[in-house]
């Protein structure tokens, strides 16, 4: 305790000498206060050889052994003779250590221990203030995320587990990354990667969220990264194979006797109706008809006429066959043709087939009741999820998109989404629907909730509100699944690109910032500061009272996109734009 108060920002600690108990142990929990990827170093003087046991942990109970796991293993094992050692970890991600030495029957003094982090990113060019602590703290708490989940040469998932350059969890890294550091390097060695004969990662969606990379990568770079054009050849190849190989009649997705991640693919851990064949599914022809649409804009700022020529009737064909087939003008768009199990379970429950989607291994009933017995039971309801996706496939104006927000994103019987990765998906479409303030204090009251709750320096993979106790560590698959909850997650960065494109209301209208779409979101009062970076120069957005106009300050050869002008000329008391 004396050793403890001693502690300040100023000082390397003093040595500690630790006492060992009757058994001739000692146990400490060190806590670095935030997720470190790295490595762990004690140094060490031992008046005697003791054996050393260091479990990490992401949380307290994780370092304590209370949570099972084996991806990685959490412990790690020395045996230390007398005199003084250093002890060096294997580079992992982790908060907190518990260390334990054994056998120890002479004077035991730590004289240091640290953690030697690995950062990618140096300086940080974008930035962002504002007046909700709340927001503030989540915007800081998702940057310092896909800060540690981005690497060199590709972007993890999680600094623990998986340490996998999941394609679906890099489109929402990179735009928070974009947001700030505007290094283009991570995505362009992971779009320079994408297979072409196979689903990457094993996900169909996965392999259309690559496709979203490199539109983004062009809206934010420009033209002529030296990737560019490989990359948009290999996109090519890939929606050829699809074409090919991957489709039916109809034009949609459907399965054949690949591998598939979870045995039946994947696009979110929260609950929804359960099943669908492939081509049944309306979530996945949604995500196919956006990665054609996002195609066919690639093409247009490469001026590659004959794939537009090509793209034009197969984007119409789905498109009217999409709304045909899955749109019910009093439900929204239903997640599947065909389920099994009861479609209106409460969340958290079984269905009648004995299929829980958070346990994995039960994945092989899914595809046994569809695809084998072929069980039929009919339309589902409508899902977050399948709404969402149809959103950002164009699908959903005008009447619909009122629809879609009062029967969906607005209705409490639909079940919640339970993961900051699709909170950005369903927040963003909810915004596109008309509803941007709503989208903003939703993400920020769940992912804002979560930090605080667990008092937590980064945003979690899965955050269920209502679990409190031990479970909430053990991952999807139960207190035996091996797999622990990844609680430095990258695919929760999502408060950042909503951030920037609604709050501040900044987003690319043509390739490498050449213009920028002005729309700020005025319904939320919070005065704000802040830089968004650009290849022509920092665009800077301040608000410095509540609810007073917003004056921004954009380089001199950018131009503004039409809308923004005709805001400013009907509105000009509510946002001012300069030059400088």
């Amino acid at each position: 305790m004396q050793w403890r108060r001693a502690l300040d920002l100023f000082h390397k600690p003093a040595a500690l000498e630790l006492a060992a108990d009757n058994d001739h142990r000692v146990d400490l929990l060190v806590d670095f206060g935030t997720e470190v990827d790295g490595r762990l170093i004690l140094e060490l003087t031992l008046g005697a050889g003791v054996n050393l046991m260091a479990c990490f942990g992401e949380s307290e109970p994780e370092a304590a052994g209370l949570v099972p796991g084996h991806h990685p293993n959490p412990t790690c094992y020395w045996r230390l003779e007398r005199g003084r050692r250093r002890v060096e970890s294997e580079t992992r991600g982790f908060r907190f250590v518990r260390l334990v030495f054994s056998d120890v029957l002479r004077p035991l003094v730590l004289r240091t221990v640290s953690a030697r982090a690995t950062l990618t990113f140096r300086d940080r060019r974008g930035d962002f203030h504002c007046s909700d602590r709340q927001f503030q703290r989540v915007w800081q708490s998702s940057l310092y995320t896909a800060r540690l989940c981005t690497k060199e040469n590709t972007i993890w998932d999680g600094i623990k587990r998986d340490r996998v350059g999941w394609y679906g969890d890099a489109r929402i890294i990179k735009l928070a990354v974009d947001n700030a550091f505007f290094d283009p390097r991570p995505a362009e060695a992971m779009l320079m990667a994408l297979p072409t004969g196979e689903w990457a990662n094993s996900i169909p969606n996965y392999s259309f969220d690559a496709v979203a990379m490199l539109r983004q990568h062009i809206m934010f770079y420009g033209v002529n990264r030296p990737c560019i054009r490989p990359c948009y050849e290999k996109i090519l190849k890939l929606l050829d194979w699809v074409w090919r190989t991957q489709t039916n009649r109809d034009g949609f997705i459907n399965r054949t006797d690949r591998h598939y991640f979870g045995m039946i693919g994947f696009v979110d851990w929260s609950v929804f109706p359960v099943g669908g064949r492939f081509e049944e599914l309306c979530w996945l022809q949604c995500k196919y008809l956006e990665a054609l649409r996002n195609t066919a804009a690639i093409a247009a700022v490469l001026k590659d006429q004959r794939t537009l020529s090509c793209l034009a009737p197969r984007i119409a064909g789905l498109e009217r066959l999409i709304s045909r087939r899955f749109w019910n003008k009093r439900k929204g768009f239903i997640h599947t043709l065909n389920h099994i199990g009861n479609s209106s379970v409460p969340p958290g429950a079984k269905t009648g087939w004995e299929f829980d989607p958070f346990n994995i291994p039960a994945y092989g009933i899914h595809y046994r009741k569809t695809y084998e017995e072929q069980v039929r039971l009919g339309p589902s309801g409508p899902s977050r999820q399948a709404n969402a996706l149809a959103v950002f496939a164009g699908l959903v104006t005008g009447e619909k998109a009122a629809t879609v927000l009062s029967r969906v994103f607005d209705n409490s019987r639909v079940p919640p989404v339970l993961n900051p990765y699709f909170a950005y998906y369903e927040q963003r479409a909810r915004a596109l629907c008309g509803d941007p303030a709503g989208a903003i204090m939703k993400l920020r009251d769940y992912i804002g909730n979560m930090l605080e709750t667990e008092n937590s320096a980064t945003v979690w993979e899965i955050y269920d509100p209502a679990m409190t106790d031990l479970r909430k560590y053990f991952g999807n698959g139960g207190p035996l699944w091996t797999w622990p909850l990844s609680l430095c997650h990258g695919w929760g960065a999502g408060s950042i690109p909503i951030a920037a494109e609604f709050l501040l209301g900044i987003a690319p209208a043509a390739p490498g910032f050449g213009a920028v779409a002005l729309d700020p979101c005025r319904q939320i009062p919070w005065s704000f500061e802040a830089t968004v970076p650009t290849p022509l120069g920092l665009i800077r957005a301040e608000r410095t009272t509540r609810n007073g106009a917003i004056h921004y300050t954009i380089p001199k050869r950018m131009s503004l996109a039409p809308g923004t002008q005709y805001r400013l000329d009907r509105g000009g008391h509510l946002m001012r734009v300069t030059k400088g």
